[in-house]
């Protein structure tokens, strides 16, 4: 682990669930803090959805060992907010873990 690859700050951001009166379930999201990380894009392009093009793209995040991010969370980096789809540790020694990210609003 070099302390020099975490150049990019970004911020977490934990999904937290609540019920509303009518029964239905409203996720939002709570920020958890600002750590320091690197953000790797692995790939871009558009597709279409619905008849529409979307853009996509897919990185990777690398930041040192938390037990608490999951799949779910969300990570913003400046005006760009990604989708945690999966979290996994480097080694066996938990000094870091990687996220594959989706980003979100292209």
């Amino acid at each position: 682990m070099s302390a020099g690859r975490y150049r990019s700050p970004v911020f977490l951001l934990r999904p937290e669930r609540t019920e509303t009166t009518g029964g239905t379930a409203e996720i939002s999201f709570a920020p958890v803090g600002e750590v320091f990380a690197e953000l790797v894009t692995l790939s871009r392009g558009s597709r279409f959805v619905g008849g529409r093009p979307e853009g996509y793209a897919s990185h990777r995040l690398r930041l040192r060992y938390r037990d608490d991010v999951t799949s779910g969370w969300m990570i913003t980096s400046g005006s760009r907010r990604f989708r945690v789809l999966a979290v996994s540790p480097i080694d066996t020694r938990n000094a870091e873990i990687v996220c594959m990210l989706e980003e979100e609003g292209l």
